[in-house]
This record gives structure tokens, C-alpha cells and sequence, in this order.
């Protein structure tokens, strides 16, 4: 009984695996036509927070948005690392929490494009915040979850966006982080 749970956690831990190779294969074909269109970052929060809605569960938690009109952006990627940070929430922050609150802000300073996501949720204490970013890093192994969620979404981040992604946390205190990249696609 126990080999078969272990080899069913194999399984699906190689599923995934495939899915996220399959994904970057996407990302690196799509990465050049998708640097010459200009998206709407309140539409596509909008969008993929629709796209996520029948995963979450509305009673338990809400999503609040502070996202101007008028900032566009050139970064698809963005919508990939701010879908893993809306995901993170609902599988870390609030497991066992009866409600929970996601902020999401954002701010164009110069053609810097800063998304702060804050969520009022469990937190982290410092030995976890510490290696959030890590690969294969989770805290709920053997319960659908990779660990390569934040260091994908970090290296995207840093080298694809030519941004930066970090995190601030403390037990009790919930979570934020901070997404910041050029709204204009480096050539």
C-alpha cells in the first residue's frame, strides 16, 4: 500500500515535471511574438483571475484590486509568475483559514511596472521565507506541490523580464510580494 501511494506521488510529481518542461518550450516560442504587442495589465489581471476563479474558493477568500487604467505593458510573462503567486495563496496562506484577503496593486513609476501581492494568511517564518525561491523547495511535499512554482516564477522574473521578484513575511503577519519590471520588452 505504501509503494503504490509513493509511486502514485512519482507519477504525478513526473506529470508535472512534463507540464512545466512543456510550458517553457511554450514561453521560449512565444517570447518573441509576444514582445511586439502591448496588453492592458488591468484587463489581463481581470482576465486571469477569471481563468483561476473556478479553482479558488470564493467563500473562504476575495481578491482585491488597486490596478490603473492606463498602465500597459509589453511582459506577458508577469501573468505567469502573478497566477503562481494567486495559486501560492490559496495553497499555503489559507490552508485551514476560514477567510483570507488578497491584495493586488499596481504602479507604473517611469516605465517601471511594480506589482505588490499581499495576502493576510498564515506567513512564513524566517527558514522558510529563506528558501521560498529554492527549486523542488516545499513545505507541503507529497501534496501536489512541485517546489518549483517560486524559482521558475523568480527566474522568469529576473531573466525574461529583466526584473526582480522577492518576498517579505513573518508567522501571523501574511505574506507580500513585490514583482517589478521594465513595461518595455528588452530586445
Amino acid at each position: 500500500r505504501a509503494l503504490r501511494h509513493h509511486r502514485q506521488v512519482l507519477v504525478r510529481a513526473c506529470e508535472r515535471a512534463a507540464h512545466l518542461v512543456a510550458s517553457f518550450k511554450q514561453v521560449a516560442a512565444d517570447r518573441t511574438a509576444e514582445q511586439r504587442h502591448e496588453f492592458d495589465l488591468r484587463q489581463l489581471v481581470h482576465d486571469l483571475i477569471a481563468t483561476l476563479r473556478p479553482t479558488l474558493d470564493p467563500a473562504r477568500w476575495q481578491i482585491h484590486l488597486d490596478i490603473p487604467a492606463e498602465i500597459d505593458v509589453h511582459q506577458p510573462l508577469c501573468f505567469q509568475i502573478l497566477g503562481q503567486l494567486i495559486q501560492n495563496a490559496e495553497r499555503h496562506a489559507f490552508a485551514g483559514h476560514q477567510n483570507g484577503t488578497v491584495h493586488i496593486k499596481a504602479t507604473n513609476d517611469e516605465g517601471q511596472i511594480t506589482l505588490l501581492v499581499v495576502d493576510n494568511g498564515h506567513g512564513m517564518p524566517a527558514t522558510t521565507l529563506s528558501r521560498i525561491f529554492d527549486p523542488f523547495f516545499t513545505t507541503r511535499l507529497g501534496q501536489g506541490g512541485s517546489g518549483l512554482g517560486l524559482a521558475i516564477s523568480r527566474n522568469i522574473a529576473t531573466g525574461m523580464l529583466c526584473g526582480s521578484l522577492r518576498a517579505e513575511s513573518e508567522p501571523g503577519r501574511g505574506t507580500s510580494f513585490t514583482l517589478s519590471f521594465p513595461a518595455l520588452a528588452p530586445l
